[in-house]
């Protein structure tokens, strides 16, 4: 009980001293990139997890995205992955015309060998969307509707299963599960390579402003540390960086604190000129 007050305390003291927002500098911009740096690799996993909660509203005319994983490796594929104010991508994967879907869950992954990745390395329930391009290296991703607001989810992406005559490959499927109601919104299945599937010891987090003209919204957001098969990794460790986006002199526009295993980000709209740029957490 003293634990959940402590907690309490903080995050209204933390969104009592937020302030209305402003701008970044510039698009896309990372208001902080959390690292969690395990021991060693897990050489064989089936469930990877990060829980996150919200604390305030955010609001629709937000272009917002918060990624549990912003990036994590299996077997040298990295990918990535979180919930965005306003996702979209293709209805079909014969229809290449992005299509809005509101609030929605994002399951990412990069091309391992540079090349463009084909549509088929990506599958998902009804109304998934999807979209395979280059603008950011070469990528091919899921997307799918989820209606999430202030409250507390959990990001998973599970090993689901690879071709029964084919072992080259496996498929790994990412769902975000409300937990509130232990609803699974699943978001879309890809395909990875192998022959080798083990997970990196680095995972990372972080929270973003993109499209064009977003403000910095007023809000808090606690990541817990990653889990994998349900349990914590052994010696892991935490890193906050406070992102220039490739600019120098520039204000950050989040703060951190660390309780238990949860680090908690609040966005700071106007900006903290302190010159601080990192926080390392044990």
């Amino acid at each position: 009980m003293r634990n959940t007050l402590t907690v309490s305390l903080l995050l209204l003291f933390l969104l009592t001293f937020s302030t209305n927002g402003q701008r970044p500098p510039k698009y896309p911009w990372h208001m902080i990139d959390i690292y969690w740096t395990a021991a060693a690799s897990t050489a064989s996993f089936n469930e990877v997890s990060v829980d996150f909660r919200i604390v305030g509203e955010v609001p629709n005319t937000v272009d917002l995205y918060i990624a549990p994983v912003g990036i994590a490796n299996i077997g040298g594929t990295e990918w990535y992955g979180g919930i965005q104010t306003h996702a979209g991508g293709w209805p079909t994967k014969t229809d290449h015309n992005i299509e809005p879907i509101d609030r929605g869950g994002i399951f990412s992954r990069w091309s391992a060998d540079k090349k463009k990745i084909p549509l088929d390395f990506a599958e998902g329930p009804p109304g998934v969307h999807y979209e395979s391009a280059d603008y950011e290296d070469n990528f091919v991703s899921v997307r799918n509707k989820v209606d999430w607001h202030a409250g507390s989810y959990s990001y998973i992406v599970r090993r689901a299963r690879s071709h029964p005559s084919d072992v080259s490959f496996v498929w790994f499927t990412a769902y975000i599960r409300n937990n509130a109601t232990g609803v699974e919104t699943e978001i879309g299945s890809l395909r990875f390579n192998g022959p080798k599937y083990d997970l990196y010891p680095t995972i990372a987090a972080f929270v973003e402003v993109y499209g064009s003209t977003s403000i910095i919204p007023q809000v808090t957001v606690a990541f817990s540390e990653p889990r994998v098969n349900g349990v914590y990794r052994p010696g892991t460790n935490a890193n906050a960086i406070y992102d220039g986006n490739g600019t120098t002199g520039k204000p950050r526009y989040a703060t951190s604190a660390k309780l238990g295993r949860e680090i908690i980000v609040t966005l700071r709209p106007r900006g903290l000129a302190d010159n601080k740029t990192e926080e390392t957490y044990k």
